[in-house]
This record gives structure tokens, C-alpha cells and sequence, in this order.
């Protein structure tokens, strides 16, 4: 493996160890790696293991489910591999990219460097797409501050700080948008070229037709529920944030609203969720 994780960012993890006479921490592999041409998938051990608490000093350590992993795996790596240019083929509207990212002499010099082959990578799309794919940048420090807060109301981006007492904050947050559809591309753990194409292209997919299968999603309002000190009240409806998010894992997950009766035609299926509480208040459960 070559030094600092190589090509596929495989890196050796500590586990602590302890016996009757000393304890210490023992640096060991837990990856399966997925290939297929030059698209790989890694399953590292937070992906492959559950620990549950068996006490105050018990932990039970065990194989998620390896099976449904690894298959979810190869199914992506066999999705995923085709050109960049057939890529585009499949995006029926213009995407537009935008880097809501901070002046330079405001960013870490990581980020920096890697801003660079941000621009780099978004020319060589650009040259591949036409007019399938426009970008640019913008500072959300820069003005009134109406930008930060807009992006801060509709999409819950807020500044980073290179450390918990650096006072200074900055943008380096990535967008794509098509239509009414907007998707937050997540920065990649490894500031590399590769990471960095491949959580771009894994955006792409969202607009393209064949590569991912499109649910409509659509959540009833929540029940009003009575609290001790409120009495009824109607609490925003973020249960269901954590199966949306699992969901967008190996789906297109477009949330509709459906009082007209009509499901989007590019929807590949739709998943009605509601939520009901018992007399106790406790916890909702979701019903199809």
C-alpha cells in the first residue's frame, strides 16, 4: 500500500488491545476493497462493523452485514463505471456548478492548493460537457452578508474554522443544481484529485438518467402531540432525515408533495411515510 493511503485511501487503523498484564494500541487493516477498471469502492471498519453496548464494561463486537455491503458495493462499482462523456449523455438538463468558496488569502494553504485543482478539474468538465455544464465561484463573505445568510436558510451551509479556537472562518462549500434540484457535493476526507472527481461525479449521477434509480419521497405532516409545558404542539418533522440520507446512499431521492395527485414521471418508485404516536409520546414509527 502506498504511503498515506495510495490510490484507494486505505490506511491502517488503531485498535487498542489489553490483556492481564499491559494494554496498547496495535495499528491493523480492516478494508475490503471493490474494483472494477478505474472505479473502486472501499468498505473500511466502520462500514463493516456494529458495537453494541453488552454493560458498564462489556462491548460486543460483530460483522454488520457483509453480505448486503459487499453486493450494495459491486453494484455501485459496475454502476459507476462509464466514461465521463457518456456521463453527460444521460443529463437531459444543464447543470450548473457553484463554489461558494472564500478569497484566497482567507483559506488554509490545504485548501488552497486544492481550490486549485478544483479549477483545473471543473475546465476539463467544462471542455467535456458543453453546454451541458457551466460553473463559478462566490465569496459569501463578500457584500451585506445576504448571500451567507440565504445559503445558511435554504441549505444549512455555515463557515468552517480550521480549528476550535481559530477565531477566523471561511467558505469551501460545493453546490450543483439542475432545475429545482440542488445538491450539496461533501468535501472528500483525502484533498486529492481523485477523491475530488469521483464526490463530483457521484453529484453528477443525481441528474442523470440510468446511472441511479429516482424515489419520490413524500412525509405527511406531523401529528400534533401534547408536552407538559407547551401543551399540543406541531414539532418540524425531522424523524425521517436519517432514512433520507441512508436513502440517497444508492437513490436519487427527490422529496414531492403530493396534493395534486401526480408523481413525477421520472420517479422510479415512491415511498409514502407517515408518523404516529402512541399515548406515551414515544418514539414515531413509520408505516408504508
Amino acid at each position: 500500500m502506498e504511503r498515506g493511503g495510495g490510490k484507494y485511501g486505505i490506511k491502517a487503523v488503531p485498535f487498542q488491545v489489553a490483556d492481564k498484564y499491559q494494554a496498547g494500541l496495535v495499528n491493523s487493516y480492516f478494508n475490503i476493497l471493490v474494483s472494477y477498471g478505474d472505479k473502486f469502492e472501499v468498505l473500511g471498519f466502520d462500514s463493516l462493523i456494529e458495537v453494541k453496548q453488552g454493560g458498564e464494561t462489556k462491548l460486543d463486537v460483530q460483522l454488520r452485514n457483509p453480505e448486503y455491503d459487499i453486493t450494495r458495493a459491486i453494484k455501485k462499482v459496475l454502476q459507476s463505471y462509464q466514461s465521463e462523456a457518456d456521463l453527460f449523455a444521460t443529463i437531459q438538463k444543464p447543470v450548473s456548478f457553484v463554489g461558494y468558496i472564500s478569497s484566497e488569502k482567507d483559506l488554509p494553504p490545504a485548501l488552497l492548493e486544492f481550490r486549485g485543482q478544483l479549477q483545473s478539474l471543473l475546465n476539463e468538465m467544462k471542455t467535456n460537457a458543453g453546454d451541458k455544464f457551466t460553473f463559478e465561484f462566490k465569496d459569501p463573505g463578500l457584500g451585506d452578508g445576504s448571500l451567507a445568510r440565504e445559503l445558511a436558510k435554504n441549505y444549512g451551509v455555515q463557515p468552517f474554522r480550521a480549528s476550535l479556537f481559530d477565531p477566523k472562518a471561511f467558505y469551501f462549500h460545493l453546490m450543483m443544481q439542475s432545475g429545482t434540484k440542488a445538491v450539496l457535493i461533501p468535501l472528500p476526507q483525502d484533498l486529492t484529485p481523485l477523491a475530488l472527481r469521483q464526490a463530483i461525479e457521484s453529484g453528477l449521477k443525481r441528474f442523470s438518467v440510468g446511472f441511479l434509480r429516482t424515489v419520490a419521497l413524500t412525509t405527511a405532516p406531523p401529528e400534533p402531540h401534547y408536552t407538559p409545558d407547551t401543551g399540543f404542539k406541531m414539532e418540524p418533522d425531522k424523524h425521517f432525515d436519517l432514512l433520507q440520507q441512508r436513502l440517497t446512499e444508492n437513490h436519487s431521492v427527490n422529496t414531492v408533495d403530493l396534493k395534486n395527485g401526480v408523481v413525477p414521471e421520472e420517479s422510479d418508485g415512491l415511498l409514502g411515510i407517515t408518523e404516529r404516536r402512541m399515548k406515551n409520546n414515544c418514539s414515531p414509527w413509520i408505516s408504508f
